[in-house]
């Protein structure tokens, strides 16, 4: 009967119907879900995941380094130049490539902040030379909660010309610090 065919039809339709529009949203779910986990990764994340590999970086004032990740957490990174292995802050990163598109976030670890690696320089006594924004170079001698004291002496002026006055103590914010470099690389004493 024609009824029956009628109605079979429309049911059909008005199935497919919702069936495309059941696709659509689910698709449009998707790409949300999708720019969601994409707007919380983080440049630091993705400088984690490049972990081992070479990269190059562009440091706040404008310093390139490029060279391979030996250690990296969200809060800093270990890279070894053919100069040798620099301490670089992640927040001091102003630009980095190559980076993978995604990021698997589950294998990020969030490590000891910037001030835990400078309390380990402190313990091993050496010089560093500290990129900072106010330069400097010497022995790190305290650390605080957002800034460190350096020792400045002339045995350390080779590196850094700020730093030819007499011996004194002074405190550097860590915001500032660009990059951390053994003065015993920097002769060719090695690590």
């Amino acid at each position: 009967t024609l009824e029956a065919v009628d109605l079979e039809l429309f049911l059909h339709s008005l199935e497919a119907e919702f069936e495309a529009r059941r696709r659509e949203e689910h698709d449009e779910l998707v790409g949300e879900l999708a720019d969601a986990e994409r707007v919380s990764v983080r440049l630091a994340d993705r400088i984690v995941q490049a972990s081992g590999k070479t990269i190059t970086l562009i440091l706040r004032g404008g310093q390139q380094l490029s060279g391979k990740i030996l250690d990296a957490t969200r809060n800093w990174l270990v890279i070894r130049e053919s100069s040798g292995a620099s301490l670089v802050p992640l927040g001091a990163i102003e630009a980095a490539w190559p980076l993978k598109a995604g990021c698997d976030l589950g294998g990020v670890r969030a490590g000891l902040g910037i001030s835990s690696a400078l309390r380990g320089l402190a313990t091993q006594g050496s010089p560093v030379v500290i990129d900072h924004d106010a330069g400097h170079t010497g022995i790190i001698r305290e650390v605080f909660a957002d800034h460190f004291d350096l020792d400045i002496s002339p045995s350390t002026h080779e590196l850094d010309c700020r730093d030819r006055r007499s011996s004194q103590r002074i405190a550097l914010v860590t915001s500032g610090i660009r990059r951390v470099r053994s003065f015993d690389v920097l002769r060719g004493d090695g690590l």
